[in-house]
């Protein structure tokens, strides 16, 4: 969970002319299908722009520092403990894990705040540039966010590559001049890619970037897994 909320999420910008359209319906999606559940914890919260997918007023919300709006529910300090007691039947991790230094030792925790019938649900990018620098510390191929997620009691899981490699290959030109702190030092190659958005992005999120992946594909952007505890 990183110091850097200003640059989170606010909302979810399903806008065609959004370079990560795919990407977002993706989330989206895969979010919905629990839409339902009861009571949820949102783990790395941040600015909460998925929270209007549930229907849950029992939706309590964590992170390391306060957002934007005063709406997370409990501040912690990193990797600590959270002084909860309650279940929850949905967990959510999403794009979180990279950012935290003890993996381990977070995802035992939310194993223990998960309900005997409940689902954690994570998003972790794979190939992607270093972003909310410094407390950007990792990358999970598939095999191994399964073997960590196994180690710490973790069952039934379910692994999703997305993000094809057409979209992969064009999110990292995209945000290839990016640098450490979120500052884009090239105007001209600013201007460049945001007539690329205009015009040709949106051909690309109705044709190229809508291709599913395999599941035995190399190349991909984010996984999505949901698993439950044993």
């Amino acid at each position: 969970m990183a110091k850097y909320n200003k640059i989170r999420k606010n909302g979810l910008d399903l806008n065609i002319f959004n370079p990560n359209y795919t990407l977002f319906n993706e989330i989206v999606n895969f979010l919905k299908r629990f839409s339902k559940s009861e009571t949820i914890l949102d783990y790395g919260a941040g600015n909460m722009p998925y929270r209007t997918l549930f229907k849950s007023n029992k939706y309590y919300s964590v992170d390391i520092e306060q957002n934007e709006d005063s709406s997370i529910d409990l501040v912690i300090e990193p990797n600590q403990k959270m002084p909860v007691n309650d279940k929850y039947d949905l967990v959510l991790l999403l794009d979180v894990l990279e950012h935290t230094e003890e993996p381990y030792k977070v995802l035992i925790d939310l194993h223990s705040k998960i309900s005997k019938d409940g689902t954690l649900l994570l998003s972790i990018p794979f190939m992607y540039r270093e972003h909310e620098m410094p407390y950007d510390f990792a990358r999970y191929s598939s095999s191994g966010i399964k073997v960590i997620l196994e180690k710490c009691g973790y069952e039934n899981i379910i692994i999703n590559k997305v993000g094809n490699r057409y979209y992969t290959l064009y999110s990292l030109w995209n945000e290839s001049l990016i640098f450490n702190g979120e500052i884009n030092r090239n105007i001209f190659g600013k201007i460049i890619r945001r007539l690329f958005s205009l015009m040709i992005v949106p051909i690309l999120n109705l044709s190229l970037f809508k291709f599913k992946n395999r599941n035995d594909v190399s190349i991909y952007h984010h996984l999505l897994v949901e698993c439950t505890k044993k």
